[in-house]
């Protein structure tokens, strides 16, 4: 028996981010996104260290362009308005991830 199951499901169609019945996004979503992108952005990162809390980007090996570009493309990838200050402020992927979700409340 063959099955056809859809993987993207629940999904944006332009950024492929997950979201409930609701439209809202979880933030352990804006979190893997955020991991993603740091991935993509630095391979030199060991993006399995990195946890959702207040330790700062650069104990990651970040420096403050990567945390920039980094915070520029989650911000896309939600859709929401980002400036270059915000990425700076958020300086740990919770404070990041917080934000973005501030944002994806206020656009709703």
């Amino acid at each position: 028996m063959d099955r056809n199951v859809d993987t993207n499901a629940g999904r944006d169609a332009d950024t492929n981010v997950g979201r409930d019945a609701d439209g809202n996004v979880d933030r352990n979503e804006v979190f893997a996104r955020l991991v993603e992108t740091v991935s993509a952005e630095d391979d030199s990162i060991d993006v399995s260290r990195i946890r959702l809390d207040e330790t700062p980007f650069h104990a990651y090996g970040l420096t403050s362009l990567t945390q920039l570009r980094v915070g520029s493309r989650v911000a896309e990838l939600f859709g929401i308005p980002f400036r270059d200050s915000d990425a700076l402020l958020a300086l740990s992927p919770l404070g990041l991830v917080t934000l973005v979700e501030r944002r994806l409340a206020g656009a709703a």
